[in-house]
């Protein structure tokens, strides 16, 4: 290993850092043994809790176990039983890694109990008759049911006989006031994907409205002294199949329902919408294609890139070629210049040479002939 990886792997166990080579193997190899010897013996305890643990006995009644993990955290696990309205409460900031993964799944559950407890709502009032109006002599209605509660000495106390349509509405109804507004119903079952018109939603929300609100207790409660038999609650002659009720009208639209349970098996309810899954898988493999298309031309980006470099590092090795033979010949016309400075400095010596030997050599010549002339005359005169 190099120094600084040794130094890196020092830092990481906050152990010092500096000295020489052979140091710092020796600290982190002792370093090494002593993680080892840790987790043999973190091992050894987790054997040893493992076995103790198989001994304990499980509980009679249905319930989640939960056992931490003895490497990870140091063996410590902190598990709290939290409502689904408490994770459903965060904050946009959370959006770390173990948080997003609890507040997706905490709102796809809910997802999935808002479908399901609506569904049960919608069913429930379509296989509900509706309540009988009585009317007396005068016309009036529902005054006689009136006065006969009025005269009825104590009030009978109901029992609940659809305690799982009670709970689907009690669901919706936070603030525990018996009812749901039939706006808020009315939106409610428009969100279960089924098609549905809104004249039929309020056709089925009407039949049990009172006061613009449904009071659920009228379907999910009665009185405990009733001699009346279960059926006579809910019209089950009347009723539609639960697959009928879960199509809607589906069946009634083209193209949904064409190949019979495939078609709408491709469907899917998403945040209060419907999704066709087949136009998602088609947009899909179009993102596929333009995917593939985008990488090839990345690739071929990427090839002309690297062929791009090469020329340039061609070129920038042409180009510093280019510029050493420059330097090269500079140096050479340097000297040449120097070289014809000292032949020119030579030259102009010479030439001052030159003019005093013509000067000394015509001086000479001047007496030569003088003396020529001066021996000519003699000899002229010796002759005569």
């Amino acid at each position: 290993m190099k120094i600084e990886d040794l130094r890196t792997e020092l830092k990481a166990r906050a152990l010092k850092p500096h000295g020489l080579k052979s140091q710092l193997v020796a600290r982190l190899v002792k370093a090494l043994k002593t993680e080892q010897g840790e987790e043999q013996q973190v091992h050894e305890e987790t054997a040893k809790d493992d076995s103790e643990d198989n001994r304990c006995c499980l509980p009679d009644q249905s319930a989640v176990l939960v056992r931490p993990s003895a490497v990870a955290k140091g063996g410590k696990l902190e598990c709290a039983v939290l409502s689904l309205s408490v994770l459903l409460d965060y904050r946009a900031e959370d959006n770390k890694e173990h948080t997003f993964e609890v507040s997706f799944f905490v709102e796809l559950f809910n997802e999935m109990v808002m479908r399901d407890a609506g569904f049960k709502i919608y069913q429930a009032l379509c296989t509900a008759a509706p309540p009988e109006e009585k009317k007396d002599a005068n016309g009036d209605e529902k005054e006689t049911e009136k006065r006969k509660r009025s005269c009825s000495p104590a009030t009978k106390k109901p029992k609940t006989v659809e305690p799982e349509l009670l709970l689907a509405c009690v669901y919706f109804d936070l603030h525990q006031t018996g009812y749901i507004l039939d706006k808020d119903l009315e939106e409610l079952l428009l969100a279960l994907g089924l098609a549905l018109s809104r004249a039929q939603v309020r056709k089925v929300v009407h039949k049990m409205k009172t006061k613009d609100k449904f009071f659920y207790r009228t379907l999910t409660d009665r009185p405990d002294d009733d001699e009346t038999t279960d059926d006579a609650l809910f019209s089950l002659e009347e009723a539609h199949c639960e697959s009928d009720l879960a199509q809607g009208n589906k069946a009634l639209i083209p193209g949904l329902l064409a190949n019979g349970d495939s078609a709408a098996e491709t469907q899917l309810v998403g945040k209060s919408a419907l999704v066709d899954v087949d136009k998602v898988m088609r947009q899909l493999e179009r993102n596929e294609r333009a995917r593939l298309q985008l990488e090839a031309r990345l690739r071929a980006l990427t090839d002309e890139q690297a062929q791009l470099h090469e020329a340039k590092a061609a070129l920038e090795a042409r180009n510093k070629k280019m510029a050493d033979d420059v330097a090269t010949l500079r140096d050479k016309l340097d000297d040449e210049r120097r070289a014809r400075e000292e032949t020119d400095s030579k030259c102009g010596q010479m030439e001052e040479c030159l003019d005093r030997s013509r000067s000394v050599l015509s001086s000479l010549v001047k007496k030569m002939d003088s003396m020529l002339n001066g021996r000519k005359d003699e000899a002229r005169d010796s002759e005569i």
